[in-house]
């Protein structure tokens, strides 16, 4: 378990990278998943897969809840305050089943937007699954964002002593 006080601006690089690639992983699950033609099997994984996924990446940026309830009070707040600037507002907090739909559905509804619309002609799983990993990634890609300035602004905070550890 990673603690932000031991992190440096040069780690939250190789920590971006290595969440990006395990989002491509959990993207491409959530592709297959979809592809299968069993109603509800889909949406059963996303969300599933959604909170596991969000959980793992705040935990290697030391942002998991349960890591940030264990830190001194001047960095939750500080972690708190950033986090209200970020597309989530949830890095640092407990993620529940709910809070995920919204996500989903807030992305949801913007990627639809954009997308899907290029695909109304064509029916089918595999069209179904490609759009499902397209919006796991681009999900999981804003909430890797999310957490990686999170945890920049934090640890630059604590490297200029504004916050006590």
């Amino acid at each position: 378990m990673r603690d932000i006080r031991d992190l440096t601006l040069e780690d939250l690089k190789d920590i971006k990278e290595e969440a990006s690639s395990y989002i491509n992983k959990i993207a491409a699950g959530s592709g297959v998943a979809n592809a299968i033609p069993l109603p509800g099997i889909g949406e059963g994984y996303d969300i599933t897969m959604m909170i596991s996924a969000m959980k793992t990446i705040a935990r290697k940026y030391g942002l998991d809840d349960d890591q940030v309830n264990s830190y001194p009070e001047a960095i939750r707040v500080a972690i708190y305050e950033v986090a209200k600037e970020t597309t989530t507002k949830l890095v640092g907090k407990k993620l529940t089943e709910a809070a995920v739909k919204a996500i989903l559905k807030k992305m949801g509804t913007r990627f639809a937007t954009k997308s899907v619309l290029r695909f109304v002609p064509i029916v089918g799983q595999i069209v179904s699954g490609a759009i499902s990993a397209a919006l796991m990634k681009a999900m999981l890609e804003d909430w890797n964002k999310d957490c990686y300035y999170t945890a920049k602004k934090v640890i630059q905070q604590l490297e200029k002593k504004k916050l006590h550890s």
